[in-house]
């Protein structure tokens, strides 16, 4: 193995593990990082070549496409068979259940849009069409409930304000905070997404259940309409 002085004055070719075990998984790119997980590559293609392949063909020619794609899909890339393919899908489900374990806590509190978009951003950014998420919340703004009410165009397919207050009276929410996906990968809100969004508003004021915020989730970005100041 060489040292680190030794890479530096002599400028060494370092494979990825070697990188990685004397600067650190933090100095490599997503193509070395895949590179360590598939280990090999397949013949004619070297698995530096292979992992930069995947990293090309993936959603938004990135690592994070990997959460969007199913085994599949994965093996449509060319040098990638059923191995490498599962390798791959048990690093998208370690990804999500390292997320997911970070919100067993059930006195964890939604009172930001940060806080929201950290626990949902890794499912709702893999969604292919547009979804509805609402979250019950109490006066603490801790989760009574979370629901998944609708899919298709967050205006055509949207659950109803009355449906999303029916649930909210039964659950005895405090308030609630809604947030729907752009498959587009661009949070920014539609016309008709802050429509519907002053609907709920509406509602809310009716039977004293505050709408909190709205946020739309995009490609590893959100829009929240509340520190916009699109909700009153």
């Amino acid at each position: 193995m060489f040292s680190k002085e030794e890479v530096k004055n002599k400028g060494t070719y370092l494979r990825p593990y070697e990188k990685c075990k004397i600067y650190g998984p933090e100095c490599l790119t997503d193509a070395e990082l895949i590179a360590i997980i598939i280990r090999s590559g397949v013949k004619g293609i070297s698995c530096e070549e292979l992992s930069s392949e995947i990293i090309n063909s993936l959603p938004g020619a990135n690592i994070s496409g990997l959460l969007r794609c199913n085994e599949e899909e994965l093996k449509d890339i060319n040098g990638v068979g059923e191995v490498k393919a599962i390798q791959m899908i048990a690093l998208k489900e370690i990804t999500k259940r390292v997320t997911n374990k970070r919100f067993v806590n059930n006195e964890l509190s939604f009172d930001s849009p940060d806080v929201v978009a950290d626990k949902y951003m890794n499912i709702m950014r893999e969604k292919e069409t547009e979804e509805l998420l609402v979250l019950l919340l109490n006066a603490r703004n801790v989760l009574i409930k979370e629901l998944w009410l609708a899919k298709g165009s967050f205006n055509s397919c949207v659950a109803s304000a009355k449906e999303v207050y029916y649930y909210a009276i039964k659950h005895k929410a405090s308030g609630i905070i809604i947030a729907h996906n752009h498959p587009t990968g661009d949070p920014t809100p539609s016309d008709s997404d802050i429509y519907v969004t002053n609907k709920f508003v509406d509602t809310g004021e009716l039977v004293n259940i505050t709408l909190l915020d709205h946020i739309i989730i995009g490609e590893n970005v959100y829009f929240s309409m509340k520190e916009h100041n699109l909700i009153s």
